[in-house]
């Protein structure tokens, strides 16, 4: 099957809507780690028994309009084997204290620490609160990635930036060299 430029974009667009609609069926997991109310002790009690890379996300008690990412980390990373990162909010998204990469909302970030450690030294435990909430790990991967992907890449800049294919290019999307991402 070919496709021209305009087919493959209607397809990423309609790809990305999808994409967008299925965020609603993850918000059940945002409320088991987001713990709004927990104070800094209150953290620290509640992981102190998890296992490493568990981690909750809370509102800062000394920072207004912040949040503090609370991990439970290895012994030789921090000898009370829980550390703190501020989260700051500005008009770019959200991003640790210290560094420059921003995310549209903390859910972005927080899928972002569960599959890159870039920004902090372990990746965080997302199929801890994936098996609380009965998520099947499989489609749980799949989506946190499509998600991942999407967040972390605009739509609007592939279609605003000029493009070395003409107006007749077609993409050979044959049956035998094509992926599925749903299956």
């Amino acid at each position: 099957m070919k496709y021209s430029v305009i087919q493959k974009l209607k397809s990423k667009y309609n790809l990305v809507k999808l994409l967008k609609s299925n965020q609603n069926r993850d918000s059940k997991t945002i409320d088991l780690w987001y713990k709004e109310k927990f104070t800094r002790q209150q953290a620290d009690n509640y992981l102190q028994l998890k296992e490493i890379g568990v981690f909750i996300v809370r509102k800062s008690e000394t920072n207004k309009n912040c949040h503090v990412l609370s991990v439970r980390v290895p012994k030789y990373i921090n000898a009370a084997e829980i550390s703190h990162y501020l989260i700051l909010r500005s008009k770019n998204g959200y991003c640790i204290k210290g560094l420059d990469k921003h995310f549209d909302n903390l859910k972005s970030l927080i899928t972002h620490c569960s599959i890159m450690r870039d920004m902090i030294p372990i990746l965080l435990n997302l199929k801890y609160y994936n098996q609380l909430a009965g998520v099947d790990e499989y489609n749980k991967n799949k989506n946190n990635f499509m998600y991942y992907f999407t967040s972390t890449t605009s739509l609007g800049s592939t279609i605003s930036s000029t493009s070395d294919f003409s107006e007749d290019f077609e993409l050979d999307l044959s049956t035998s060299s094509s992926i599925n991402l749903f299956n």
